[in-house]
């Protein structure tokens, strides 16, 4: 039941941050672990999605 909960509190901040930005996102990871990783699909020509992306990871 844990994990559950644990997986849909992180979907719902994921919500949350798809909002703030401007790119496509998501995260994959063993739940049961903490072991999450966040995925981003971004311009590489985009300076501001390129930001977004640097100061999204600066909150974890």
């Amino acid at each position: 039941m844990a994990q559950a909960a644990d997986r849909e509190h992180t979907r719902a901040l994921w919500k949350q941050i798809e909002k703030q930005i401007n790119v496509s996102a998501t995260f994959m990871g063993y739940i049961g672990g903490g072991n999450f990783h966040d995925i981003f699909a971004v311009d590489p020509d985009s300076l501001e999605e390129l930001q977004q992306v640097v100061e999204i990871n600066s909150r974890s």
